[in-house]
């Protein structure tokens, strides 16, 4: 008789990375509901309304950064033979590639990094929580325990998977045992469900020069791996398996070039000690490659992630899933019916909340939910709140670090409603009502705020391997713009009405004269004509074909004039690349 054969490796035709092959354990993890809820997630949100071809999932975004992480953790075992990376240690860095996105909720960020925020501000949660409780939920539900201890994993081993993707854990919040499958095992001489990898890595070399060895809070690894743990989900530098797979996929479902090339930064990087650690060094070479990395990044958001259009959409999706929070139940464990807020908190109520919670509120004949039927309708329309303005912080908030937050969106719509009411701006017969304003804080930077990333950078040379070296600050600065925060505020109204609009656009420019910003019409105007020299403008002032709203505007006008006067104000130009 034939025996069975043994499970092999799937082959997947993706149209980013060509065919890959995903691990046969890998694969039992796909299969399972869990994961392929993924399919019903969009990996950029809202993105997709202003992007039509931006409708990829999740579901193939991990499916990429397993497989990269596989290459990648296998490019350094076959280069770096003294490492003694493990097949367990190369399964499992796959795994946490798989898995590191399986805690996202609706239209992916829009969900922890907005509506969570508004309905449960007390609540401190992000997606990487989930990601480890319905990694554990996973295994539990679909009893994969066996399939796991077969291929010769353990307890310490999902720790270190939940550890790659989420950071140092405590043993504690470990809540798989593999120890009564391990038990069974026959070809397990010593079976030990808590027993810590002991293989040893590189040597480190005698601190000094190095500087002193850093703190190492990782349980399921010695130190001499902690190289492992920044490729899925680098905390040192951003430099991981998962940017470069959402580089590459989003610039090829947004239509938008890149000169980030991860497969020659793959050929160069290798685990170099730095301050005692062992870390994941690319060569001295790819100073330019690591700045592209970062460029992307900045780029994207600029271009796409942080599009004033989008960022309106995410924005009135996330008031229908507030309105509709009350109204929707999903079905949980021990037969509890949770809220959308409550099933970060339940794995069996969260893997029902996917993307088609819109399609949900949308076909509902619930009366309670016909608010959010008709923000949701507007979004269908096209009729979208309306961009008033934008500006950004002038040069003494810059130097003095007073950007704005998130918590003084609230106080600048109050205070330019203030404006337009106290400078009559509004025309008659027109009601303006506080919650009409929407003030967005969009701050884009290059992963480390005010600090240039490629600092925290270590590379190696052809002629010193195993010595980290620093890119001076002098070649590092000649990389990044001179600024390397950028922050916009944008001012919406949730009322189109032309003439409203016009007066708001200028409340708007008063307000940020006041505040310190530039004035708003100069964001519009970077470009003049070579044989004309630059001179002051007057704010713009509203044009509408009703006589009345002229006059309003008048006295508003003058006073305006005088302000700019006495402020000295002068349009300052802007970098072309600041701009969406």
């Amino acid at each position: 008789a034939l025996s069975a054969a043994p499970l092999s490796t799937v082959v997947i035709n993706d149209p980013v990375h060509g065919h890959i092959e995903i691990d046969p354990l890998c694969m039992a993890i796909v299969d399972t509901p869990q994961f392929q809820r993924l399919r019903k997630l969009k990996q950029l949100g809202g993105t997709s309304f202003v992007f039509p071809g931006a409708t990829h999932t999740r579901f193939e975004h991990s499916l990429g950064t397993c497989y990269l992480a596989g290459r990648l953790v296998e490019a350094l075992r076959t280069r770096q033979p003294e490492l003694n990376i493990t097949d367990v240690d190369v399964l499992c860095v796959k795994i946490a590639g798989l898995c590191h996105d399986l805690g996202h909720g609706p239209y992916s960020h829009l969900f922890d990094g907005i509506f969570i925020p508004a309905v449960s501000p007390d609540t401190e949660w992000h997606h990487e929580d989930a990601s480890l409780a319905m990694f554990q939920y996973l295994i539990k539900i679909n009893h994969l325990e066996p399939k796991l201890a077969a291929r010769g994993l353990c307890n310490a081993d999902i720790l270190f998977v939940m550890e790659a993707i989420g950071g140092p854990l405590s043993a504690t919040q470990l809540q798989v045992d593999l120890t009564p499958y391990l038990s069974k095992m026959a070809d397990d001489p010593n079976p030990s469900s808590t027993r810590v990898r002991t293989d040893t890595g590189p040597q480190s070399p005698p601190t000094g020069p190095q500087g002193e060895v850093e703190e190492y809070s990782y349980q399921s690894r010695p130190l001499a791996k902690a190289f492992l743990f920044e490729i899925v989900a680098n905390k040192r530098n951003g430099n991981d398996v998962d940017k470069w797979e959402y580089f590459s996929r989003d610039c090829h479902a947004l239509g938008i070039a890149t000169s980030f090339d991860f497969e020659r930064l793959m050929k160069f990087l290798r685990v170099v000690y730095c301050n005692g650690v062992p870390q994941l060094c690319p060569r001295d070479k790819e100073v330019s490659t690591m700045y592209d990395l970062y460029q992307t990044r900045n780029s994207l958001h600029r271009r796409a992630y942080q599009h004033k259009t989008c960022n309106i959409i995410e924005h009135m999706i996330v008031e229908a899933l507030i309105e509709a929070e009350p109204f929707i139940h999903l079905p949980g464990s021990e037969g509890k019916r949770v809220t959308m807020s409550q099933a970060i908190h339940d794995m069996e109520a969260y893997t029902l909340l996917t993307d088609d919670v819109l399609t949900l509120i949308q076909t509902s004949d619930n009366p309670n939910l016909r608010t959010a039927q008709a923000i949701l309708r507007r979004i269908d329309q096209r009729r979208l709140y309306k961009l008033v303005d934008y500006t950004h912080p002038g040069p003494a908030r810059i130097e003095s670090g007073k950007l704005f937050t998130q918590v003084d969106a609230k106080a600048i719509a109050t205070q330019v409603a203030e404006l337009a009411c106290k400078h009559k701006l509004v025309p008659q017969g027109q009601a303006l009502e506080e919650n009409n304003l929407i003030v967005h804080i969009v701050t884009i930077d290059f992963t480390k705020k005010k600090r240039n990333p490629l600092e925290n950078v270590r590379f190696w040379s052809k002629s010193s391997p195993n010595v980290a070296l620093k890119v001076r600050t002098t070649v590092a600065n000649t990389f990044m713009p001179q600024q390397l925060e950028v922050q916009y505020v944008r001012l919406y109204s949730k009322n189109r009405d032309r003439a409203l609009v016009q007066a708001l656009k200028r409340a708007f420019a008063i307000w940020a004269v006041e505040a310190g910003c530039q004035p708003p019409n100069d964001n519009h105007s970077i470009m003049t004509p070579s044989n004309t020299p630059v001179k002051a403008t007057p704010l713009l002032r509203a044009r509408s074909s009703s006589s009345l709203v002229k006059r309003n505007l008048t006295n508003a006008n003058t006073e305006m004039d005088a302000l700019l006067a006495s402020k000295k104000i002068k349009p300052v130009a802007l970098d072309t690349t600041d701009l969406d």
